[in-house]
């Protein structure tokens, strides 16, 4: 017998990869052109401005060439990315806009002496900003542009895509992107979770998780609570929560005495000061393990591994992958799923139709090494139509 568990599985992003993009690396680049943002660590969901710095390389660029950058928009589940970038209404979300230059290539802000405009043409589609210069740029010259909009919800750090085109009509060559770093907001919730069905006499364990309003693990998640184990251990449980427990913390050789059913949870100490929800499970004590136990799990979640991190959107909303600009990360979703959410099983179900082989090999290897015998179950599985499982390793 199977069931879900209510919570949602949140997932970290992954560093872009080139993938299937048919564009120059930054290595085969070879220049020192580059893409900075202010701030560079931010807290989730927050609502605010954040400056954008292209710095133009030894090379310069010509008249009539181009950058762009592309920042994940969620096009699935429109409240858990950015907002999507635009540039033809300053009053609304999203809104991009150049706000001047500087020679320095180390500055945050543009420089009041360098107010001259620079003849530019910008244009934004399904989460990618092109900005076109009508005149050369000089090497070394920066360019600073603002968006303001809504942060994405989950907590994660990534370096986001961008690429310069030295020349109009030329190829595309990826340049350094910026490092982001979104951290969870404090904790909200505490879950519990363990086995479904336990032996009495017999130890289990118990995963106690802090996560903040989005699901996010709270890493910094700092107390004293303690596990109660209702028709079980007789004294309280302590767990502390520190710097090195990032916010989990298991309890092991829980013993429940009698058969029945065992209600787990936690109580928080009265000096506590933070608002905190504690969501509980209830398990069945048997007199020995039935032939029929009860799992929780995750049978169909997407990632960016199945479409090979593929880079910038080509004129429609790309349907692979994860939906989120294809960003986030397969071990990650698993890790997620089994330390956070404390699931029995999971299995990542990438789309099929444009899924590669290469891809689907990485998608079976990460499966593989993510199983933990008699702890968390995998499956090897992709989405068509209907979701497909198979029980081998290698599975065509």
């Amino acid at each position: 017998m199977f069931a879900l568990k209510r919570w949602i599985l949140f997932f970290g992003l992954l560093a872009p990869l080139c993938g299937l993009i048919a564009c120059s690396s930054p290595d085969d680049a070879g220049s020192s052109d580059r893409l900075a943002l202010f701030p560079r660590v931010m807290e989730v969901d927050q609502t605010g401005v954040v400056l954008f710095r292209f710095t133009s390389g030894e090379k310069g660029l010509a008249p009539g060439s181009g950058f762009r950058w592309k920042l994940p928009v969620d096009w699935w589940v429109t409240t858990s990315q950015w907002t999507t970038p635009q540039v033809l209404d300053a009053g609304k979300p999203g809104y991009v806009l150049p706000i001047g230059m500087s020679d320095r290539n180390d500055a945050e802000s543009p420089d009041p002496a360098l107010d001259a405009p620079l003849s530019m043409t910008l244009r934004a589609e399904n989460g990618v900003i092109e900005v076109r210069f009508r005149e050369a740029l000089v090497p070394g010259r920066s360019v600073f542009f603002q968006y303001q909009g809504q942060m994405p919800s989950l907590a994660q750090d990534s370096r986001l895509q961008a690429q310069v085109q030295r020349e109009a009509g030329g190829d595309w060559e990826f340049i350094e992107g910026p490092e982001l770093v979104l951290k969870p907001q404090e904790a909200s919730v505490i879950l519990v979770s363990a086995s479904a069905d336990v032996v009495a006499g017999k130890p289990f364990s118990v995963n106690v998780s802090a996560v903040d309003p989005f699901g996010n693990r709270a890493v910094g998640f700092r107390g004293s609570l303690f596990l109660s184990a209702r028709a079980a251990s007789e004294e309280k449980i302590p767990l502390e929560f520190d710097e090195t427990s990032r916010g989990v913390r298991k309890a092991v050789n829980v013993i429940a005495k009698h058969p029945g059913w065992c209600w787990l949870s936690v109580t928080l100490p009265s000096q506590m000061d933070q608002d905190l929800t504690v969501r509980g499970q209830w398990v069945q004590v048997h007199e020995s393990m039935p032939e029929v136990r009860r799992f929780f799990g995750d049978l169909h979640f997407h990632t960016g591994t199945g479409a090979g991190f593929s880079g910038f959107a080509r004129g429609e909303r790309d349907a692979r992958g994860d939906h989120r600009g294809q960003m986030t990360r397969q071990d990650l979703a698993y890790a997620y799923a089994k330390d956070v959410a404390g699931l029995d099983f999971a299995a990542a179900s990438e789309h099929n139709a444009p899924i590669l082989a290469k891809q689907w090999e990485i998608c079976q290897r990460i499966t593989q090494e993510a199983q933990e015998e008699d702890v968390f179950t995998t499956f090897f599985a992709y989405e068509w139509k209907n979701q497909v499982l198979f029980r081998d390793y290698k599975g065509q």
